[in-house]
């Protein structure tokens, strides 16, 4: 009986120690056994170990006592197997720490020998790169990819400068070859043509310019831009993309506002050239070679009007300018001023003057003309008396008058006197067109134009 009541009483006393052993145990402790992995050193306060267990979970680690301390940190770098318990809250980790019984050295795992692909495939090296319909930037964008994606290889352009890759977005694309690196049989991959890009549509704010790799203006134009001005001078170039130098045509519309008036057309070519304004023929000089060519265009009402342009060129050098003026709002000299000293056209400024009497000294007629290296040209309706008549010029490099076409002064480019003089004679009365050409190379500015009667010896004289 007193056997019986002692094992009783040992019965009791176990049971109530495992009682309170269950109740002292923590309830968030998860018993870690035998995990592989490996233990790097940590530098935040919290630990100084961290555990990166082989499947890429990390934990905070610290021994259960000194000496596994010192084993964890003889271990650090190396691969580990180890035994202990996962607390749980614990600082950084997520709230996971590893406090460890026990550590030892694991065996490593070899790192499996990399193969090489079967297929071409390219790895992107850029942390993201677009992807394209074709093999250039000019091709839509439809994705993107990022740093070791990996695509199989199935096309590429004619210099390798770009791939073709299966299949971001679920269709192949384009990627350039500068963001991938590109591996496997890369010998066999094959060249994919591609669609060039659709050509998107110019705004045109100008004048719209048309250009035909033909002479005829035929079919669909090789190039439309926006042009500031019909104002070329392309030499032995190409005007465009996709032009030729020679055998090239061109077209140039525009609607602009005109005041009420009358204008004359201007045009200089090489080869031909068609001006139109509203659909009315103003210039027709439609044949090869260099050529100059103006048109007369009156009671031109106020409001938007259309100008057309057709050119082309032949062979050797192409330019064309075309240009327009008023011809109804000079009272005195019209006025045509040069940017250089060969009066090429067109002129940077127009102007009425009441009479050709200027000294610019060191400046310039006006703030668009240069102080140094520029020509105008004076053009006027004079009436006359009839008979003989001197001109006098002053001032300048050069200068050439006519009168009604014919020469009465002609001294270019000479540089060699600044006065010039003229005879006309046997004048007929009436009105009669006076043009002074006339230039400024540099230094003091100034001319001045007048005429005199010449009075003949003997007899009455004129009043």
């Amino acid at each position: 009986m007193k056997g019986r009541a002692f094992l009783a009483l040992i019965t009791l006393l176990l049971c109530a120690s495992a009682g309170v052993a269950a109740a002292t145990r923590p309830q968030n402790e998860t018993a870690v056994y035998g995990w592989t992995g490996t233990v790097y050193p940590y530098s935040r306060p919290a630990y100084d170990d961290y555990f990166v267990r082989n499947d890429g979970e990390l934990f905070g680690v610290s021994g259960e006592t000194a000496a596994v301390e010192q084993q964890i940190e003889g271990l650090r770098g190396q691969p580990v197997k180890l035994w202990g318990q996962l607390k749980d809250p614990a600082p950084d980790f997520n709230g996971r720490q590893i406090v460890v019984r026990e550590i030892l050295a694991a065996e490593a795992v070899p790192t499996p020998t990399p193969q090489p692909p079967t297929k071409p495939q390219a790895r992107v090296t850029a942390s993201v790169a677009n992807v394209r319909t074709g093999p250039d930037t000019a091709y839509p964008r439809i994705s993107s990819v990022y740093r070791n994606q990996v695509f199989d290889i199935v096309g590429r352009n004619q210099d390798r400068s770009w791939w073709q890759i299966c299949c971001p977005a679920g269709r192949t694309l384009w990627i350039s070859a500068s963001l991938v690196e590109a591996s496997g049989p890369l010998a066999n991959v094959p060249v994919v043509t591609v669609t060039p890009p659709p050509t998107p549509a110019p705004t045109i704010t100008e004048w719209r310019g048309e250009y035909y790799a033909n002479l005829e203006l035929k079919g669909s134009p090789a190039l439309v831009r926006n042009d500031r001005a019909v104002d070329f001078n392309w030499g032995d170039k190409a005007p465009g993309p996709g032009l030729p130098a020679d055998n090239f045509s061109a077209r140039w519309t525009r609607s602009i506002h005109f005041d009420q008036g009358n204008y004359r057309f201007y045009a200089k070519s090489d080869d031909g050239v068609r001006v139109w304004l509203d659909g009315w023929l103003v210039i027709d000089q439609w044949r090869a070679g260099p050529l100059s060519a103006s048109g007369d265009f009156a009671n031109v009402g106020a409001g938007p009007h259309t100008v057309k342009v057709e050119y082309y060129e032949h062979l050797g050098d192409a330019m064309v300018s075309v240009w327009w003026q008023r011809t109804d709002i000079f009272r005195n000299w019209q006025a045509q001023y040069y940017n250089d000293i060969y009066l090429q056209e067109p002129p940077i400024l127009v102007r009425d003057d009441p009479e050709v009497n200027f000294n610019w000294g060191l400046g310039s007629p006006d703030p668009r003309v240069p102080a140094d290296n520029f020509s105008v040209r004076w053009t006027r309706s004079v009436y006359f008396d009839a008979g003989d008549y001197r001109f006098h010029i002053v001032g300048g490099h050069g200068a050439r008058l006519t009168l009604d076409g014919h020469t009465v002064i002609d001294h270019w480019l000479k540089d060699d006197q600044d006065s010039f003089t003229g005879t006309f004679r046997r004048l007929g009365s009436g009105y009669h067109t006076v043009v002074l050409e006339w230039y400024h190379r540099g230094g003091i500015a100034l001319v001045n134009l007048w005429w005199e009667p010449i009075k003949k010896q003997g007899g009455p004289q004129p009043d």
